[in-house]
């Protein structure tokens, strides 16, 4: 036990002295840790000296809360828009399907399906341009709320949305 106990006292005060990592037991850990905060490093990552880069968190979920309201706003209408065309659609091949000369039928029913077309191609328009505009509106704010994350790119998540 005596053993024991001086190779502790041992491990701890070979690790005071040591200046570099530790190589003892759990004790001679928290001996280092102790002494590195004395001297003044709080954590390995270094001192963050530019205080002008901090994040405003406030700023930051205005900016995030903006961007996704927009998004799911454009959303709605996107469904919206996509739901009055199918509906427009079926009435319209319904309609087609009543005339009887062929001729006019085949252009009733193609005409049905162009104006379909044109309807989803514009919901899908505009769906791409709002996220589009929300996304590059979140940017700048991103900017003015978090300088230092500024200098990455928020694109790298846009491709999330852009599944929607």
């Amino acid at each position: 036990m005596a053993l024991a106990g001086s190779l502790l006292a041992g491990s701890v005060g070979i690790v005071a002295a040591h200046d570099g990592p530790p190589f003892g037991l759990g004790l001679g850990l928290t001996a280092h840790l102790a002494a590195k905060a004395d001297r003044g490093h709080d954590d390995d990552r270094g001192d963050h000296k530019d205080e002008a880069k901090k994040v405003d968190g406030v700023c930051m979920a205005a900016a995030v809360d903006a961007r996704d309201t927009a998004i799911v706003a454009a959303v709605d209408a996107y469904h919206v828009s996509v739901k009055t065309a199918l509906e427009a659609r079926r009435s319209a091949l319904k309609a087609a399907w009543m005339v009887e000369n062929r001729d006019d039928r085949r252009d009733a029913l193609e005409k049905a399906w162009d104006d379909f077309r044109r309807a989803w191609k514009k919901a899908d328009h505009a769906l791409k341009d709002a996220r589009r505009m929300a996304w590059t509106t979140f940017e700048q704010e991103r900017k003015k709320c978090a300088p230092a994350e500024a200098e990455g790119s928020a694109r790298a998540n846009i491709s999330l949305d852009a599944k929607i």
